[in-house]
């Protein structure tokens, strides 16, 4: 059984213990991400750039005015995150749930 929470604004996922889960949900997709350690995490969901887990660093979100939280995951910003050293930007996030089975204490 899963346990989720109700939808949040927004977490940094350092405060995350290795193999939490995040849901995220977008305007276009569903995505997966499951926090391995530091800024590593596997990301799936888009059909294109990620439709089973890769494996990739997390930069943080940012917002169109600039504004950007280094390792924060949050509502209604874009995701930024590196594979192979070419940055990618999530459309903004509507809904965000997580796996409080493995919720840091």
């Amino acid at each position: 059984m899963t346990v989720t929470t109700q939808p949040q604004d927004g977490l940094y996922v350092n405060n995350l213990s290795p193999g939490s889960v995040i849901d995220v949900e977008t305007k276009n997709h569903h995505y997966r991400i499951e926090y391995l350690t530091d800024d590593e995490i596997t990301i799936s969901g888009h059909p294109r750039l990620c439709p089973t887990p890769i494996r990739v660093q997390l930069q943080g979100s940012a917002r169109g005015s600039g504004t950007f939280k280094p390792g924060f995951v949050g509502c209604g910003m874009h995701l930024v995150f590196r594979r192979s050293g070419y940055p990618f930007h999530s459309a903004g996030h509507h809904r965000l749930w997580w796996d409080m089975r493995r919720w840091a204490t």
